[in-house]
């Protein structure tokens, strides 16, 4: 009787075996599909939020929200007005960055409204004196509004603090001014063509 009840364990044990081996196979595919569903779900999330510039940023900027950089290019993929917008808040967090005043000059330029541009360029270069950048784009404001003079002591300013910088010389020279960069500047093949009129 022992021996009939071992085999008969043992003939159990294998269907058991079988059984368990089945329901394994079961729950594996079952936890693989829950996975490439949960991947799949989190690749499309990943996808509408690379679907545009703005929904990017504005991603960006919902997960860094007291961050500089993520709202100015979410200022640039905006329109003008939401984009003003925004930069406003912006200041009330970073109020001496000059990132953000420079931005918003940038935009003010684009809708025509050099003489608030320059006002926006001015607290930039305020925040940031030595800036070349932000001489520079104040004299393009000045240049905006026709004052020549005053564009081209800025363009001169920034020259002297950068004279590789391509947008002062680029300016400079719409002004009528001639002025070659040192050898050692460091710029593009289209910069290079475009300054030399080729």
């Amino acid at each position: 009787m022992a021996g009939g009840g071992a085999g008969k364990t043992g003939g159990g044990d294998v269907t058991d075996l079988a059984t368990a081996s089945l329901g394994n196979d079961a729950l594996r595919r079952a936890l693989l599909l829950a996975i490439v569903l949960l991947l799949a779900a989190l690749s499309l999330e990943r996808t509408l939020t690379w679907r545009t510039e703005e929904t990017l940023w504005a991603d960006a900027v919902v997960k860094a929200p007291r961050k500089v950089r993520p709202r100015i290019q979410l200022a640039r993929a905006l329109d003008p007005v939401r984009a003003l917008q925004l930069l406003r808040e912006t200041e009330n967090i970073a109020p001496n960055d000059p990132a953000v005043p420079s931005e918003e000059g940038r935009v003010l330029m684009g809708m025509g409204q050099s003489g608030q541009a320059l006002v926006a360029f001015g607290r930039a270069l305020a925040l940031e004196p030595n800036s070349a950048a932000a001489l520079n784009n104040r004299a393009a404001a000045l240049l905006q509004m026709g004052q020549s003079a005053a564009a081209q002591q800025d363009l001169e300013r920034a020259l002297s603090k950068d004279p590789c910088l391509f947008d002062a010389r680029w300016n400079l020279r719409r002004l009528g001014v001639s002025a070659p960069p040192p050898p050692d500047c460091h710029w593009t093949r289209e910069q290079l063509t475009a300054f030399e009129g080729r």
